[in-house]
Parts: structure tokens; C-alpha cells; sequence
């Protein structure tokens, strides 16, 4: 076992020197740079003196003689083996065009493969890190899927983001923390979620991605993970007028009541935000009563915007 921990106690100067982790990583601390093979991986994130993080890693805090850390479904420990790296920190190398190289992703990959593979079978591992590379690009905390390496990836999928709902079925399956971004972990796990190697093995999926947001009965997996991947940071509710646009994508079409819903949320429903519970109980709304709502019985569960919204719809 690992033993216990405590929780922001460990320090920037306790960490500096060498470490080796429980995957059998030797990785040092220099300043705030986390160095693995000679070079720099990553900055640590530090608050009130205390260590968050690094990259995809939490700290979790001192755990007997070492430190705990964890990503997904990965829990680590280092132990020192030293007082300080093997080598100072080096940048990493990139071509002068900004681009990352694929032999400077090799190391975190396989920090990212720990964490969402455990010690599963690795045989497409190299192929799945091809794919990551042909649209990365260097992000504040790592490497990258975003901006126009997420809009290449679509467009060689055949997919408008802009119009097409399947594209928030993607991102959806890979799990992204943030709309529009898909980092190396997230990556990682949605290749092995969804059996892919490359860009091909992405587009064969996508009809049953389709098939699977087409109804109100199936459509619940990426509808339900829509809300959180579109929430600003440290945000809980999302603006009414992008709720609305989301809401197109899955609801228009296949809820009899949306043109009412869209209407009532911009002619009577003065906040301007919806909430998480909203967002999901109007899904069982759709799904499980008449588009008369005669059926319908105010619960103490239900949003009062649903109760609000039925009088209205009835009383019209």
C-alpha cells in the first residue's frame, strides 16, 4: 500500500531533485520544471505555495516516503533516488515553424497511456500516437488537440462542426473536460474507448455515433456530456443563448415542442443562464411525455422552469 496522504502538503522545494515513480520513471524537479529523459516535461502548477499539479497529474499529497499523484484512474508514487536531475533542464526541441515533433510527444504518451490503459495490451499505442501528432499542437499545460488541428481533424472526417451534431458526439467519446479541446490523456482514452489508430478507423465510427444521437431514447451518453465540455471554467450554468444552440443541435427535429421551448426561454423566461438540472430533466421531457404535456404532474424534482414552462404550453 501506499499509505496514507494529506492533501496540498507537499512544496516546491521539498520536490526539487530526482524521483522515481512507481511505473519505473526516473523524472527530477529543477525550480518548477518536471524534467523526464533530459528534458523539460512540463511546469508544475503551484497555488499559495502549495503543488497542484503537473500537466494531466494531481498531487495528492506526501504519502509515507514519497509523493502521490494521480491522473484518470492512475495513482503513482514517486520516491527519491537523488538530490538533484542527472541533467539540467534543456527545452524541448521544436522545428521553427512552431510545430511539435513526434519524438518529443514519445515520453508524455506513455505518461498518458499509463493513466488511462493501466497495464493493458499496448499494440496500437505507436499508431494512436501518430494519430494524436497529426493534429497536436504545444498547449499552456502540454500537448494539444484544439483550434485548427481540432478543425483538421473534422474536415478529413467529412464533419461541419458548425452544423453537423456528430461532431459533439465525438468530442463527447473522448470525454473532453472543455469544449473544443482535447488534450493527450483525453486522447489516449477515447482511442481505446472507441478502437481507433487513425483518422480512418475515426471515420468508420461515425455512423453509429450518428445512429446513436438520432433519437431521444439513445442520444442520453452525449447529450448528458454536452453540458459540462461547454461550461466556461469554474462556471455551473451556461448561457441561455448557447444552451439554445446546443439544444438545436439534438432536440430540433425530433421534439415537437421545440419550437415552443425556444420560444418560451426567449419571450418568458427572463434569467439568462441554465442550469445542470435543467439541462438534463428537459431530455426527459421530450423523451417520456406527450407533446400536450397532459400527462404531466408537477414533482418536487422537476426544475420550476419545466413547471413554468407546462402551464405555458397548456394554458396557450
Amino acid at each position: 500500500p501506499l499509505g496514507s496522504y494529506v492533501m496540498g502538503e507537499v512544496t516546491v522545494p521539498l520536490l526539487q531533485g530526482e524521483w522515481r515513480n512507481s511505473m519505473g520513471a526516473v523524472i527530477g524537479v529543477q525550480g518548477e520544471n518536471v524534467i523526464l529523459n533530459g528534458k523539460v516535461f512540463a511546469n508544475l502548477q503551484v497555488a499559495n505555495g502549495k503543488v497542484q499539479g503537473f500537466g494531466m497529474w494531481e498531487c495528492l499529497g506526501m504519502s509515507g516516503d514519497g509523493v502521490r499523484w494521480k491522473a484518470g484512474e492512475q495513482d503513482v508514487l514517486w520516491q527519491r533516488v537523488g538530490s538533484s536531475p542527472k541533467t539540467g533542464p534543456a527545452p524541448v526541441s521544436r522545428p521553427s515553424n512552431g510545430a511539435l515533433r513526434l519524438e518529443d510527444l514519445k515520453d508524455e504518451w506513455e505518461l498518458a497511456w499509463a493513466a488511462t490503459a493501466r497495464m493493458r495490451r499496448r499494440e496500437n499505442s505507436d499508431q494512436q500516437l501518430q494519430f494524436f501528432h497529426q493534429y497536436a499542437g504545444a498547449g499552456p499545460m502540454g500537448p494539444i488537440v484544439t483550434g485548427d488541428g481540432l478543425l483538421r481533424l473534422f474536415e478529413d472526417l467529412g464533419v461541419d462542426p458548425g452544423s453537423d451534431p456528430v461532431a459533439l458526439a465525438v468530442v463527447a467519446k473522448f470525454k473532453c473536460a472543455t469544449m473544443g479541446t482535447i488534450t493527450m490523456q483525453e486522447w489516449a482514452q477515447g482511442c481505446r474507448g472507441l478502437n481507433l489508430k487513425d483518422v480512418g478507423d475515426l471515420r468508420d465510427r461515425l455512423d453509429g455515433l450518428r445512429a446513436e444521437i438520432s433519437t431521444l431514447h439513445t442520444m442520453e451518453d452525449v447529450y448528458g456530456a454536452v453540458f459540462g465540455m461547454a461550461l466556461d471554467p469554474g462556471s455551473r450554468v451556461l448561457p441561455k443563448d448557447e444552451a439554445l444552440a446546443y439544444w438545436g443541435f439534438f432536440l430540433e427535429g425530433r421534439w415537437g415542442l421545440f419550437d415552443k421551448w425556444r420560444q418560451f426561454l426567449l419571450e418568458v423566461y427572463k434569467k439568462p443562464s441554465i442550469n445542470k438540472d435543467c439541462w438534463l430533466e428537459i431530455l426527459k421531457l421530450a423523451r417520456d411525455y406527450p407533446e400536450d404535456l397532459s400527462t404531466f404532474d408537477s414533482r418536487p424534482d422537476w426544475p420550476v422552469i419545466l413547471d413554468d414552462f407546462a402551464e405555458w404550453v397548456r394554458g396557450g
